[in-house]
């Protein structure tokens, strides 16, 4: 998906789609199979779900129920342990008939199950992100850069096919990594590095990837949600637990070097000021083991990052509305809830049901900004 364009929130769709939700449209859904050797094998979508959630690795994952193939020869080229693509294309309808249908999603299919006498298919389907887990630990090697954000392109680079698009737009690139790779899980090391220089990194969902800042709110809206005779919304719960609130982050790193040598560095940070200190009777820890190699600078950068959103978390919002199928983790969404004032939020989540085009939301605080040490 293009970049969020302030002058055009629903970019790529056309703004009348957005203004016309609350209306009679038609929802309008095709998906198509790439197989290995790029034939297309168009597919009947009878159901099922697109989620695309910036608390999972991988973002985006698709599950959906189709008509099978009327030829078996088809049916069995369908595998999911060679590299099929799951494309899936959504929009609208317009009362004129005029068509307003957009690229969703490009997904790696991982899992293929066919029930009779029903001749109904079920796909399961994620984004890239799985190239680099499929990797798993390395066989060795050192990933040595200039900085931070380069490690993380480098560590991509290894995974995911050639020409792929890594996008970047950071505040801090970080300071030179140079460590030897020994066992170590490629995603939970670039998990660790983006936790460095507090950045999100990902596939979009269309096989384009990007490392950026950690989004907050926004000036402009993607999206208004609103109950009302121009409203989309059907139904909202407001969530405050404890679950996956902390106000305290440990981060032990525990390895083994090349020589044999075993190392341990420990990080704690706390929230030291406002509602949510982590004061005694109000402790909350988030903690966690890493095989990771890194320095104390480094550990202590990562607790920092993870703790600003741990602290967040907590306070969600869940709605239900019409799909706008523009909608991606990451936007501002402004909500006005019945007998309530409206508010802005980050959008965590998002899932589209392609049966009845409806989609849910989950929304989140912006990330922390209370003093930590």
């Amino acid at each position: 998906m293009a970049p969020f364009d302030p002058a055009h929130p629903a970019a790529p769709y056309d703004d009348r789609s957005a203004a016309l939700l609350s209306q009679s449209l038609t929802h309008l859904v095709t998906g198509v199979l790439i197989l290995p050797d790029g034939t297309p094998v168009p597919i009947d979508i009878e159901g099922g779900t697109v989620t695309a959630d910036e608390t999972r690795a991988p973002r985006w994952e698709a599950t959906l129920t189709c008509k099978v193939p009327a030829d078996q020869q088809t049916l069995s080229l369908i595998d999911p342990r060679q590299p099929v693509r799951l494309v899936i294309y959504a929009g609208y309808q317009w009362p004129d008939r005029t068509q307003d249908v957009q690229h969703l999603c490009d997904l790696g299919l991982v899992g293929r199950s066919v029930n009779r006498p029903a001749d109904t298919m079920t796909l399961h389907a994620v984004s890239d992100e799985r190239f680099v887990m499929d990797n798993a630990a390395s066989n060795g090697g050192t990933v040595n850069q200039s900085t931070t954000l380069a490690a993380i392109q480098y560590v991509i680079g290894q995974c995911v096919p050639a020409g792929t698009t890594i996008t970047t737009s950071v505040t801090t690139v970080g300071g030179t990594i140079n460590q030897t790779e020994d066992g170590q899980d490629k995603w939970n090391l670039i998990e660790d590095l983006a936790d460095r220089i507090n950045v999100d990194v990902y596939d979009d969902g269309t096989r384009a990837w990007f490392i950026g800042d950690r989004p907050s709110i926004g000036t402009v809206a993607a999206h208004t949600i609103q109950v009302g005779p121009t409203g989309t919304l059907t139904d909202a719960d407001t969530d405050l637990t404890r679950d996956d609130f902390a106000n305290r982050v440990f981060l032990r790193y525990k390895w083994t070097d090349t020589g044999g040598t075993d190392h341990t560095i420990n990080a704690v940070k706390s929230i030291t000021s406002g509602a949510y200190a982590a004061v005694t009777g109000n402790l909350k820890v988030y903690s966690e083991t890493r095989d990771i190699p890194t320095t104390q600078a480094n550990a202590d950068a990562a607790a920092t990052s993870l703790l600003r959103r741990t602290v967040s978390r907590g306070r969600s919002l869940s709605v239900t509305a019409i799909s706008a199928y523009w909608l991606r983790p990451g936007h501002t969404i402004f909500i006005t809830l019945p007998f309530g004032s409206g508010e802005a939020a980050v959008l965590a989540s998002v899932t589209f049901d392609m049966k009845t085009g409806a989609m849910t939301l989950t929304t989140r605080l912006p990330d922390s900004s209370a003093s930590i040490a």
